[in-house]
């Protein structure tokens, strides 16, 4: 038996240090986002399909900017409005035409920012880009919204305080 002894306190300190690594890792902050009355939006896509894709993918993507709030703070977004940069191509479901600055992208938001449940501030903001074709975007592979996600980034940096976006650095 003596044998099997240091075996199992090997794989006891593996667990737990799992375990600790995974606590860490749930120990951030969070976003939620909610898309009220979808199919009223201004421009988030002409099908069904692009509607569902593009608040998918704002959606995850502005989720994903709550590992940079600190521990126990939860920011809860409302997405009432989007009218996405450019004007839909015709013909084309994923294409977008941009023609400068006369369609430039406009979001607008309802949020909370809440502490271990306790709302801290809560406000409504109507986030827009009017230069947006002067700002250099750099487009990850396969994120099609990438105007958008810069514009919505560096809001939420604006908005709650030192959390860096991921498309301001």
């Amino acid at each position: 038996m003596p044998h099997r002894h240091p075996f199992i306190l090997r794989r006891l300190a593996v667990v737990v240090a799992l375990l600790a690594s995974a606590a860490g890792a749930q120990a951030k902050g969070v976003v939620e986002v909610n898309f009220i009355e979808l199919d009223k939006f201004t421009d988030i896509g002409l099908s069904a399909y692009d509607r569902e894709r593009a608040s998918r993918e704002i959606g995850a993507y502005l989720k994903g900017l709550g590992r940079q709030l600190p521990d126990g703070q939860t920011v809860t977004i409302d997405v009432l409005d989007v009218d996405l940069a450019g004007t839909p191509a015709p013909g084309k479901t994923e294409s977008r035409s941009m023609r400068g600055t006369l369609d430039y992208p406009k979001v607008h938001l309802r949020w909370t920012l809440a502490q271990n449940g306790k709302t801290l501030q809560s406000g409504e903001d109507q986030v827009e880009d009017s230069k947006y074709a002067e700002t250099k975007v750099r487009r990850r592979p396969g994120e099609a919204y990438p105007i958008e996600q810069h514009m919505l980034g560096r809001w939420f940096n604006l908005r709650f305080g030192g959390a860096k976006a991921a498309h301001a650095q």
